[in-house]
């Protein structure tokens, strides 16, 4: 698992004895395009291809929330009801390309970091690197209009049009699939 040892040293290193039993309760699965990735207790290590979280209000509406790239650690925790009006059912993955991972039992995961406390730090790492995402999509969606957030995202994801829908970008960036294409429009025109 040599290659499992490099992503998780992006997030912080572990002993040899950590890393061992870390990968015992590891799989390694390949998923196909299109497939839902199960959120009940497992978490994931993606090696190969991408991945979209979302999540599904009670009104039935569906938010496009991150685009998860190779060494993304992710995992489903219980949503959070940030509008009284319209709940978040649940957060969901969806393969958008096919998808090589490391699949792993979540609550097997915490009974780990709270014996081998370099496991707590990579843990601890880990919800560093997701609320470093949270800011930088808050950030892109408080300071860039539209066209601003969707080149951000093409910097980002230069091919991200040919992996999904145009009306997923448009959940992401924040702007109805109308906008998205007046904002496609503006800058692949020719002037």
């Amino acid at each position: 698992m040599n290659n499992l040892r490099d992503i998780l040293s992006h997030y912080h290193s572990i002993s040899d004895e950590s890393a061992t039993k870390f990968s015992e309760i590891l799989v390694r699965k390949n998923y196909k395009n299109k497939t839902e990735l199960s959120n009940n207790d497992k978490f994931y290590i993606l090696i190969d291809g991408f991945v979209k979280s979302y999540t599904i209000h009670d009104n039935g509406s569906i938010k496009i929330g991150a685009f998860l790239s190779k060494s993304s650690f992710f995992t489903s925790i219980k949503p959070i009801s940030i509008l009284s009006n319209c709940a978040i059912q649940e957060i969901k993955f969806d393969c958008l390309s096919d998808v090589i991972l490391y699949e792993g039992s979540f609550s097997k995961f915490i009974k780990l970091t709270k014996k081998y406390h370099n496991l707590s730090l990579f843990y601890n790492k880990t919800l560093e690197a997701g609320i470093r995402l949270v800011i930088e999509k808050a950030h892109v969606l408080i300071h860039l209009d539209g066209m601003g957030r969707y080149l951000h995202l093409k910097n980002k994801y230069p091919n991200i049009e040919n992996l999904i829908k145009l009306n997923d970008i448009a959940s992401n960036i924040n702007v109805t699939p109308v906008q998205l294409s007046r904002i496609r429009k503006t800058l692949y025109s020719p002037k």
